[in-house]
């Protein structure tokens, strides 16, 4: 299991691409989105590559991936509503099916199974993040917070 590794299976792909609003194209070496700016959908990666990041400092790439074809990008954003955590380069030109918030809420509104399948794959990536971080050499200092 790895970090931002949400694959869809072939029967959510296609319910993603039929609540799509719009196909994009891009090519390799554009942004799609940057860290920080503000959630407005998410994506579907019908083919080619992107690479998702962080970045520490300028320059200083942290828990970068390479993903591909089936993989979600922006969902974790796009749900909570905060600004996307993570850059999104075209690594290979892509064809994404692209879902905006108002895509997002009809197809949880009338997909029970597709809304199941979804919080399924952001469980997957919460806990892939939870292993990646117990395995850091510096996992020993993780401070921890409680909220009332």
């Amino acid at each position: 299991m790895s970090v931002f590794g949400l694959r869809a299976d072939a029967e959510l792909r296609e319910l993603l691409r039929n609540y799509s609003s719009q196909s994009v194209r891009r090519e390799a070496q554009s942004c799609i989105f940057h860290e920080g700016q503000q959630a407005h959908g998410f994506y579907l990666i019908i083919r080619g590559k992107a690479r998702l990041y962080m970045e520490a400092t300028p320059g200083k790439k942290v828990m970068e991936r390479v993903v591909g074809e089936g993989c979600l990008i922006g969902l974790p954003a796009t749900v909570s509503g905060h600004p996307y955590s993570l850059t999104c380069e075209v690594v290979e030109n892509v064809e994404l099916a692209y879902l905006s918030l108002r895509d997002f809420s009809n197809l949880m509104n009338c997909e029970a199974e597709a809304a199941m399948k979804l919080l399924g794959l952001l469980s997957n990536e919460v806990q892939a993040a939870r292993a990646e971080i117990a395995r850091s050499p510096k996992s020993t200092s993780a401070a921890i917070s409680v909220v009332n």
